[in-house]
């Protein structure tokens, strides 16, 4: 049974390793001729620091031991014991250098493609979150999305980067002392295997305990960096209900979970090193009395000795940064293991195997007999849209209404390709906006959603969505659009004044103005707005009504709101209840 699960586990992390490779192994392949040179000055510091002992060996066998001390003639030369151990100490220098230089020359070879590959990686995870539908944030937290962007693809390009060239070097260290050692006295190069195959042993015993641990303590660190986000953003909110000690209760609970799993995690890596010391004393032990022994006997130099002990110290240092190796190397899967999950999300279905690209669009956009249920609701059954149907027509703004639940935030979301829907049909300009590419509707369409947000950066940035290049005529045009303009111009720094996060140095009504200006600039023939209106002061929504008015010329727009105010301005208004358009406004839903 226990070799079964042995057997499973270790088919888990190969299939594991499997989909890192062939997910992220193009970003990898990209640095291939770096990385070969990396690896190939890590092999040749190995190679001089392996060495390194061969001068104690020498000095001590040819010039110091009185009993092995004889006339020295190599390379042909007859020099006196002094320049040859000069010429030794300059030898060992000279390797010393060698090691020096190339080790710190890997080191910046691996941390340039170690940036370089956090950037793609981070990039990559970011595009496909970015192509996920809004029911991911049911099943992740920001947090954890953050986490999985940033701290997992830092640990995971960490074990690419750095703790597989380590084992790579301390393989190669293992191997050359084995090697050298066998060569020079077969028994104790035995004993060095015997030696290094316990420590091992000990690690590979140490270490199933520490993987467990890790992922614990991954799982808790994701759930505290998940609330920390949640109580950041809701900061506001939580202050207002009197809700502090609450959530700092909440905090301090999750946070004791997560103390917990990382002193298991130490606790055990604690243990790990204890053991490994002790070994490692008793294996210098071992190597020190056998050697002596056959110093004694004459079947080895008390050079050779030294070196011996050299070597075995060169020798358990791969086997101490097992531990480390571990631990890195265990944290790095955790990393890529959930990169991975979330990679395996399934992506917002973008205009099919054959997508159109369209060059332009006129704005008519058609529901026919549209169904929908979402994804990750309890029930399934349950439909939030059911058989819709309605027209929305250029130049004309068409107001839909209707009470909370009714379907009105899921007919944006289904326009913005946010879901998809579950039966029925949306068409753009009579083509199913199912065959339309991404690329295409996200450049046709702009949105205000009742939430306005604002990037932190300039106000021009904040402006110009896009990288389009816009004249800043245009942009006052559009702030005077808004009401906006004459403060703006009264800010210090104009237009390149600074935003906070969410711009929150704006009251609701200014950013609901600029977000309203920013759609504007886009100039995009389809508009949606989502609750323009709500939380802003009457002077605000006075200047938005304004707005709308001008707005919609040449625009498709459509805005959802309770506001009943808006109905004097709107070409059309829709009514949905319970999914459906109210039986009072069927015939405008799809009248011309």
């Amino acid at each position: 049974m226990k070799k079964k699960q042995i057997s499973a586990k270790n088919h888990r992390l190969r299939d594991l390793a499997r989909r890192l490779k062939k997910r992220f192994g193009p970003e990898v392949k990209s640095h291939q001729s770096t990385l070969v040179i990396a690896y190939l000055f890590s092999l040749i510091a190995v190679g001089a620091s392996v060495l390194t002992p061969w001068a104690l060996k020498l000095t001590i066998d040819n010039f110091l031991d009185p009993a092995t001390r004889h006339e020295t003639h190599w390379f042909g030369l007859n020099l006196a014991p002094q320049t040859w151990i000069i010429l030794i100490a300059m030898g060992y220098f000279l390797l010393y250098a060698i090691d020096a230089m190339f080790r710190a020359a890997n080191k910046v070879l691996v941390a340039r493609v170690r940036e370089n590959l956090n950037l793609t990686i981070r990039d990559k995870v970011l595009s496909h979150i970015q192509s996920l539908p809004s029911t991911i944030r049911m099943k992740y937290r920001s947090g954890e999305l953050v986490l999985r962007m940033v701290g997992d693809v830092y640990i995971f390009t960490r074990l690419l980067t750095k703790t597989i060239p380590m084992l790579f070097e301390h393989s190669a260290t293992a191997l050359f002392t084995l090697s050298i050692m066998f060569l020079v006295e077969p028994r104790l190069g035995l004993l060095g295997v015997f030696l290094f195959a316990g420590l091992f042993f000990l690690v590979k015993r140490y270490g199933k305990l520490l993987r467990k641990t890790t992922r614990q303590k991954r799982r808790h660190e994701g759930s505290v960096a998940g609330l920390a986000q949640e109580i950041i953003r809701n900061l506001p909110f939580i202050q207002a209900l009197g809700r502090e000690q609450h959530t700092r209760a909440q905090f301090r609970r999750i946070n004791a979970e997560s103390l917990a799993a990382g002193v298991q995690t130490v606790q055990t890596a604690a243990n790990m090193q204890r053991t490994l010391k002790i070994a490692k004393g008793l294996a210098m032990t071992t190597m020190l009395g056998g050697g002596a022994l056959l110093v004694l006997n004459q079947q080895l130099t008390v050079g050779e000795l030294t070196m011996f002990m050299a070597y075995l110290n060169k020798l358990t240092k791969p086997a101490d940064k097992i531990n480390d190796l571990t631990d890195s190397a265990m944290r790095g899967l955790a990393g890529g293991e959930q990169i991975d999950r979330l990679m395996s999300e399934n992506v917002i279905q973008s205009g099919g195997k054959t997508p159109l690209d369209l060059p332009k669009i006129h704005g008519l956009i058609e529901l026919k007999n549209v169904w929908f249920a979402y994804p990750h609701s309890r029930d399934r059954s349950g439909f939030v849209l059911k058989g819709l149907n309605m027209t929305l027509r250029p130049n004309r703004l068409t107001l839909l209404m209707g009470a909370s639940g009714s379907g009105k935030s899921t007919v944006l979301s289904l326009l913005l390709r946010m879901f998809t829907p579950t039966a029925g049909e949306i068409r753009l300009d009579g083509i199913p906006v199912s065959r339309v590419s991404s690329k295409t509707l996200r450049e046709n369409v702009s949105v205000t959603l009742q939430q306005a947000y604002l990037f932190s950066g300039t106000l021009r940035d904040a402006l110009l969505a896009d990288d389009s290049i816009i004249p800043e005529e245009q942009i006052w045009d559009a702030l005077a659009l808004v009401d906006m303009a004459d403060f703006v111009r009264k800010l210090p720094r104009g237009l390149d004044t600074e935003l906070v996060e969410e711009g929150l140095n704006m009251s609701g009504g200014q950013q609901k103005r600029l977000s309203l200006a920013r759609a504007f600039l886009l100039n995009r023939p389809v508009l949606l707005l989502d609750e323009p209106l709500a939380n802003v002061d009457e002077q605000s929504a006075a200047v938005i009504i304004n707005a709308l008015k001008r707005i919609r010329i040449g625009r498709t727009c459509l805005v959802i709101s309770h506001n009943p105010v808006l109905v004097d301005i709107a070409d059309d208004v829709i009514a949905l209840e319970n999914g459906r358009v109210a039986p009072a406004f069927a015939d405008e839903a799809v009248a011309s």
